[in-house]
């Protein structure tokens, strides 16, 4: 219940005049992490100082397009992407359409010592609403290869998480 009442919360913000953006996900579920993750990410997707620092990137790796490019599409899109839990995760969260994130079960938000942490959550999230708005524009244009972390630390994806991720630790919005 408290987690349909966050996200209620949240979409009820989004709507009150803010929003610099209309892309919104959206959690239906009962699990508290899951919809505090949300509701932040909510909030940083809704942040023009979110689209100034990804403005700021002049190249991505794998993809011809800039920061500006990016954060424009970004800006641009009028989406809702739904934020599902799978049960059987081959990586931490997926996405192949323009609608729908799928997170794991097991594994989303965890550090290396199997605790939650918000940012990380965070991160998982605008990362995975990065390929979501790369589906809905064109499909592959500013996203990476694979599910591995390694040499992909310059795509889109992984820069703007990481965006997201710092703007939590500094409690910004």
């Amino acid at each position: 219940m408290r987690a349909l009442f966050i996200l209620l919360l949240s979409v009820f913000t989004l709507s009150q005049g803010r929003s610099q953006s209309h892309l919104t996900l959206i959690y239906t579920g009962s699990n508290n992490n899951v919809a505090g993750a949300v509701q932040k990410a909510n909030e940083i997707l809704n942040s023009t100082f979110f689209y100034e620092q990804i403005r700021k990137i002049a190249k991505f790796d794998h993809s011809s397009l800039t920061g500006q490019q990016v954060a424009d599409r970004m800006q641009s899109a009028s989406q809702q992407i739904r934020v599902v839990r799978k049960i059987k995760p081959i990586a931490n969260a997926s996405t192949k359409t323009s609608d729908k994130i799928k997170i794991s079960r097991s594994l989303f938000g965890l550090d290396s010592t199997g605790k939650f942490v918000l940012s990380i959550a965070v991160n998982t999230l605008i990362h995975e609403t990065v390929h979501a708005v790369d589906f809905l524009n064109t499909g592959s244009e500013f996203t990476h290869d694979g599910n591995r972390s390694d040499g992909q630390e310059n795509t889109a994806p992984w820069m703007i998480g990481d965006i997201a991720e710092r703007m939590v630790l500094e409690n910004r919005q």
